[in-house]
């Protein structure tokens, strides 16, 4: 197995925890900042925790290579693999959510948004049971936010092990080249 590949999955499954408590980090700046600008910073926290948690990947996966000019591809294979475990748990997440979401709405809340909708606009046609199809669809549509969220995800936890192994170069040393002829 090659270096970035342990380095990625010593990195997996805490890339996945660590997204998910983000993830939950990230809507106390929504919630406490509701109707203000800076709300947006909560949809930042995620991406961020994943580059964060990629850094020490590609260091590792760059440290733990032997040769020093195909750090490289270990590297991206440590931030790859690490962020997989992102991906996994964006998208556990927005699917736990979006699972709470069309289960915890019941009847009784359903015929209340109803007629609610029906007060603003008399002649909308909705039924109990077109409502609730759309409720179930509301998982799908928290699924496909969570592979999106997830993959920018992954892309910043490449960004970080990259920078894990620039960081890591500078301490690697310089192998100097060997001559072929003899002394």
């Amino acid at each position: 197995m090659s270096a970035g590949s342990k380095a990625g999955l010593v990195f997996l499954l805490p890339q996945l925890v660590v997204i998910i408590c983000a993830t939950v980090l990230g809507f106390l700046p929504i919630v406490l900042l509701s109707g203000n600008p800076a709300a947006i910073i909560g949809c930042c926290v995620a991406p961020f925790a994943a580059l964060l948690m990629a850094m020490p990947a590609g260091y590792f996966a760059s440290q733990w290579h032997p040769i020093r000019d195909e750090i490289t591809g270990q590297a991206v294979t440590a931030g790859v693999v690490a962020g997989i475990g992102a991906l996994l748990g964006s998208i556990l997440f927005w699917v736990i959510v979006g699972a709470l979401f069309a289960t915890m709405i019941d009847d009784a809340m359903l015929r209340q948004i109803l007629t609610q909708m029906k007060d603003v606009q008399p002649d909308i046609a909705l039924d109990l049971p077109a409502l609730r199809s759309g409720l179930s669809f509301a998982l799908w549509i928290t699924a496909a936010f969570g592979v999106i969220s997830g993959l920018l995800s992954l892309a910043f936890s490449l960004i970080g092990s990259l920078l894990g192994m620039s960081i890591a170069r500078g301490s690697i040393p310089a192998t100097p080249p060997q001559n072929s002829l003899p002394q």
